[in-house]
């Protein structure tokens, strides 16, 4: 599927981010959730596979969990009150730049399972965990775009998190119907969009209220088959031509 968004938000890399504070309580030390995004990363990497770390939402690297976090690979890591955690990796250079892909992950502690999905390898990873472990629960808000010292830079369309455990058939849905989610369990619903996008709050869909405190973050449209040498009037606008986007910031130009 082709995925081209007719908005996004920016963040730059350097001190964009969003979060959610206080967290949903659904999530205080849940064994059962599932979240999922629509990103676009725009950091490169060399032929290595070095580059900085990335964020997408999340408690943090040592906090509660990591939803989606990525190196040279994408991660899914959920600490415990043991200390101990559990990693899912979703992919060793499993993203591509300057491309939109979906990410998914569902942690069910009580069947033992770990899993997740990768629209950029169609793959489904899963890992075992065992059904004693119980989830940490620190007081952290949720975090998008940094886990507080590493910054994603590139789109965000859209980020949700259920209080369970979405099947495969509910996943694909989402992945196929982006303006349109499984509404059952759904906890965080955030879309970009003009609707939604308020100051710097970003409106919680879900009807919870799990509204999103933005920092240092742009509203942009995308704009499929305009020139690039095209320029707005206002806010930055992201420009698509083929399979590449820019940003064209309005000098006040017309």
């Amino acid at each position: 599927m082709v995925f081209q968004p007719p908005y996004a938000l920016y963040f730059n890399g350097e001190n964009s981010y969003a979060v959610i504070s206080p967290q949903p309580p659904q999530l205080a030390g849940a064994k059962v959730g599932s979240a999922m995004a629509w990103v676009y990363p725009m950091l490169p990497y060399d032929i290595n596979g070095n580059s900085t770390f990335w964020d997408v939402v999340g408690k943090g690297w040592n906090g509660d969990w990591e939803l989606m976090y990525g190196w040279d690979r994408i991660y899914f890591d959920i600490n415990y009150t043991d200390n101990t955690r559990t990693i899912l990796d979703l992919g060793f250079h499993g993203y591509t730049p300057n491309t939109w892909g979906f990410l998914a992950v569902v942690w069910d502690v009580p069947n033992g399972v770990i899993y997740g999905y990768n629209s950029w390898t169609n793959q489904w990873p899963s890992t075992s965990v065992e059904t004693t472990k119980t989830p940490r629960n620190t007081v952290n808000g949720v975090y998008i775009g940094t886990e507080g010292t590493n910054w994603f830079k590139g789109y965000i369309y859209e980020v949700l998190i259920y209080d369970r455990a979405l099947t495969r058939d509910e996943i694909l849905y989402n992945y196929n119907h982006p303006d349109n989610p499984v509404r059952d369990g759904l906890i965080v619903w955030l879309k970009a969009d003009p609707s939604t996008v308020r100051g710097n709050t970003w409106v919680d869909l879900s009807g919870h209220g799990n509204n999103a405190t933005l920092y240092n973050v742009q509203l942009v449209q995308l704009a499929p088959s305009i020139p690039w040498f095209w320029v707005g009037v206002g806010a930055a606008t992201a420009v698509a031509v083929g399979a590449g986007l820019w940003i064209a910031h309005s000098k006040g130009l017309i």
